[in-house]
């Protein structure tokens, strides 16, 4: 049996976060034992991950600014007291940290490093680029997201080619399926039950584009369509998408929701999902409203045209465009068969490429030919 040591900084509602929590559920116990590290706190998902029984460690540690030295030794002292043979890290801090732990150690006791890339490079910092260029030589595998990533991964991280197998997002399939109506479910949510309900799942930042989609709005209800857009999450950007609502008069269309663990009912509420990122790796959101069955209207960034089948499940536009968006989602609302395709589409498409069980075979065949 191989021990598998998975390391996070910390664990909010996240795709990194989710992916690994529906990975760990068909994971083959009798291959592989998994325990979470947490360098901060274990966050919302990593208690979500204990409370099903699997092992989490809190190190407590990246409170301030500047590098941790502590997080690097503690990561060793866990390597070296449960024989961890393989370390998976994800994301940027985690991958430097758990990479640094690795390197400190004898050669003949190092486990196999494999780094989870989630995101492509939006904005080149050249010290992150140094430290996984660095680090590279250091890691067995890398697991891109999407071919977008590991576009990115090749060109900046400098990594092997052959060390590079792009797995995508899963999802819980079956978690998704509710049994209500779009009606039921949006009077249970205390959302308007009249109109078109537009749907956003993700973080009040930047990178995700809301601003855009609360324009959006805007334009459909001047033309005539009484659209609504509901975002569910939270970020340092709410405040200011408050007053982007206010600025363009559709306050009262905007409907802020917070964070949420109520997701498949969300879902089932909404008419039409739009993900207006700017850049994107490949966002877990997406396929969840594809396995809800759900049409969608996302931007031409990152995995997303790869997870909709460059389009032959839903709608592409440009990033960054107001009208583009509007337009897109004017075109579904005034085709109602072009919408149950898309709905059936998705649907089959997200059972096929991206259910949990699929994919975590997937990680077990990397994890297995580290060894082989």
């Amino acid at each position: 049996m191989k021990n598998i040591l998975s390391v996070f900084v910390t664990m909010p509602v996240g795709g990194a976060e989710i992916f690994w929590l529906n990975v760990l559920q068909k994971l083959d116990r009798t291959r592989f034992n998994p325990i979470t590290c947490c360098i901060s706190d274990k966050g919302v998902i990593g208690e979500r991950i204990e409370d099903m029984g699997f092992e989490v460690i809190a190190l407590h540690r990246m409170k301030g600014k500047g590098f941790d030295i502590r997080a690097v030794r503690d990561i060793k002292k866990i390597i070296v007291q449960r024989q961890i043979h393989i370390v998976h890290m994800h994301l940027y801090h985690a991958g430097m940290y758990g990479r640094i732990a690795v390197m400190l150690l004898p050669t003949a006791v190092r486990p196999k490093c494999v780094l989870h890339a989630q995101n492509v490079y939006s904005k080149v910092k050249p010290h992150r680029v140094m430290i996984n260029r660095l680090l590279a030589r250091h890691t067995g595998a890398v697991i891109a997201v999407s071919e977008a990533v590991k576009k990115d991964v090749l060109k900046y991280d400098r990594v092997q080619p052959e060390k590079i197998s792009v797995i995508p997002n899963c999802i819980d399939f079956e978690r998704m399926q509710v049994g209500l109506t779009s009606e039921e479910a949006r009077e249970r949510l205390g959302l308007p039950k009249a109109g078109l309900l537009l749907g956003n799942v993700a973080r009040l930042v930047e990178a995700k584009g809301q601003s855009y989609l609360i324009k959006a709005v805007s334009i459909l209800n001047k033309e005539g369509i009484d659209a609504k857009a509901a975002l569910i999450g939270g970020g340092r950007l709410e405040g200011a998408l408050k007053e982007h609502a206010r600025s363009f008069g559709v306050e009262d269309k905007i409907i802020f929701m917070g964070e949420r663990h109520d997701i498949p009912f969300l879902y089932k509420a909404m008419d039409i999902f739009v993900m207006p990122s700017l850049w994107e790796g490949a966002p877990l959101s997406l396929l969840d409203a594809m396995a809800a069955g759900l049409p969608s209207v996302v931007t031409s960034v990152g995995g997303m045209p790869e997870q909709l089948d460059n389009g032959s499940c839903g709608v592409i536009v440009p990033p960054g465009d107001s009208a583009a968006l509007a337009r897109a989602i004017s075109g579904l609302v005034s085709d109602e068969r072009r919408m149950k395709e898309y709905s059936a589409k998705c649907a089959r498409r997200a059972r096929e490429f991206y259910g949990s069980e699929g994919v975590a075979g997937k990680v077990e065949e990397i994890y297995t030919g580290l060894y082989e």
